[in-house]
């Protein structure tokens, strides 16, 4: 089913490689805007997701090798670059753009904030990861443990969020600001003390 399906595509204009595997459960749009390399593979429930306008551009381009695991999406509004012998996580969410907000209109009815996100070669993305608008990661890097660190916040940020819906007085928002503020001036505050540490065993 995996070469039939990438005929398929290849057929409505998608741009691959040879040797890649494609399951199903996914889907994809708007194929003359994705160019795969070789060798890749893409688990249930993958999807890329150019946005749905003409363009003559590529929106996502992806490399050689790539492990995606299940329930991928790349959601391109502008560029997605994706290099080589990547491995990703379970469910893991790409962007590169925003929506607005204000400007006395419904965020779906403003234009997109569009940007790009470049992800280099030989990195790890762990399971749940969110790479946001114009965020690049360098070659050969582990991001499991800034997810983790990330999910850290997770009950806290939704405490916040359910604050909101609430309407919960603006100085019970403002006290868990300052909650957040704390905790990341205590962590600079230790990475400072680190590295003068390594100052003064150098000097």
């Amino acid at each position: 089913m995996s070469r039939l399906r990438l005929m398929c595509y290849r057929a409505l204009g998608l741009r691959a490689g040879q040797g890649n595997r494609m399951e199903g459960g996914g889907r994809l749009r708007r194929l003359r805007q994705i160019v795969i390399g070789d060798n890749n593979a893409f688990t249930q429930g993958c999807w890329l997701w150019p946005l749905d306008e003409d363009y003559a551009g590529i929106r996502i381009r992806i490399g050689n090798s790539n492990y995606f695991n299940r329930n991928l999406m790349i959601d391109a509004c502008g560029s997605v670059e994706i290099g080589d012998h990547n491995m990703f996580g379970p469910d893991v969410y790409i962007t590169d753009s925003n929506h607005r907000q204000g400007e006395g209109a419904a965020p779906g009815e403003l234009p997109m904030q569009r940007g790009r996100v470049v992800i280099g070669s030989r990195c790890w993305i762990g399971a749940k990861a969110i790479i946001l608008k114009d965020v690049e990661l360098g070659e050969a890097a582990d991001y499991q443990e800034a997810l983790i660190v990330a999910m850290k916040h997770q009950e806290r940020i939704v405490d916040f969020l359910s604050s909101l819906a609430a309407m919960t007085p603006a100085v019970e928002v403002a006290k868990i600001f300052r909650a957040i503020r704390n905790d990341e001036a205590t962590r600079l505050r230790r990475l400072e003390e680190i590295y003068e540490d390594e100052i003064l065993k150098e000097g």
